[in-house]
């Protein structure tokens, strides 16, 4: 869900056959670093690289004489291990994805990351668009499962995209996609387990016990909501609809929260969800195909293994 607060934060994700995953610079490695902190940490680095690409060219040379001389298995394997900690061939839940975002962060309580986006054929895997900046929620990270209603944070792991929607018209994505008017709401009450998390496409009703001021009136934020993508995460399931509410008949855990959408950049942090720009939103989904199964991994660098 977009956040009301006003704290700026930038993040990145990645998205493939499909992953996600989110990154954050090393000039961005605590929550409180500015966009101008930022670029006066650069100062220095034409001469480094310069120094850099030297020596990374001698390194070049030796490690494919080296690799020459090795057996195709231990080859294979040095291959792997000098990709980045975020590449999807080093990621272990994916399951059948070959579309995956992937969103990295530096830390875990920065709020600025970098959206990676891959997809898989059957030569492996392809870097897909340009690395994006992306928001966070305006604490960072959950830890894995630990993620609860109202902390202001994003819950690390791995979860699938199943679904779009928006307040603008489909965008020309594979993805379902539903775009909203002002009957719909998205209510996180926990007074009514069986509506938590579950949208709403005609507002409320007198049968339901959900409270408007613990639910989103999506038309309020047709701008972060311009487009967005839902993340399955603590998703309720066995949807039905009666009367003109829908209901649940295996609740979410109403203690974790919901609405975790990756969506359009608000003026700020987010309070949960993944952000990124306008164009970019537009570009994710176009590219995502729902038959390739795509899934958005989530975590600080050190940690992306383990989502």
């Amino acid at each position: 869900m977009p956040s009301r607060a006003i704290a700026m934060v930038t993040g990145a994700a990645v998205f493939g056959a499909t992953l996600v995953a989110v990154s954050l610079p090393r000039v961005l490695a605590s929550s409180t670093s500015s966009p101008s902190q930022a670029s006066s940490s650069s100062s220095g680095s034409a001469s480094s690289a310069s120094a850099g690409a030297a020596s990374s060219a001698s390194a070049g040379a030796a490690s494919s004489a080296s690799s020459a001389s090795m057996p195709s298995d231990v080859a294979a394997t040095t291959a792997a291990a000098a990709r980045k900690p975020f590449h999807p061939s080093r990621l272990t839940h994916l399951g059948g994805g070959r579309k995956v975002v992937d969103d990295k962060a530096k830390t875990w309580k920065t709020s600025y990351a970098k959206l990676r986006s891959y997809s898989k054929d059957s030569s492996g895997w392809h870097r897909q668009f340009k690395k994006k900046d992306a928001r966070l929620g305006t604490y960072g990270f959950a830890h894995f499962g630990e993620r609860r209603q109202n902390s202001g944070e994003t819950p690390a792991g791995t979860y699938g995209l199943p679904r779009a929607f928006g307040a603008a018209p489909d965008p020309g994505t594979t993805m379902p996609y539903r775009q909203f008017d002002s009957n719909d709401w998205w209510p996180y009450d926990p007074r009514d387990p069986r509506t938590y998390n579950v949208e709403q496409y005609q507002g409320r009703s007198a049968a339901t016990q959900w409270r408007k001021s613990w639910a989103e009136h999506l038309s309020h934020f047709k701008d972060q909501y311009e487009y967005a993508v839902v993340l399955n995460y603590n998703l309720p399931s066995g949807l039905y609809t009666s009367g003109d509410q829908r209901f649940a008949s295996n609740p979410a855990n109403t203690a974790a929260g919901g609405g975790i959408f990756l969506h359009v950049n608000g003026p700020g942090s987010t309070a949960g969800c993944v952000s990124v720009g306008r164009k970019a939103m537009r570009k994710i989904l176009r590219w995502l195909d729902p038959t390739k199964h795509p899934v958005i991994v989530m975590a600080p660098t050190k940690a992306i293994g383990e989502a």
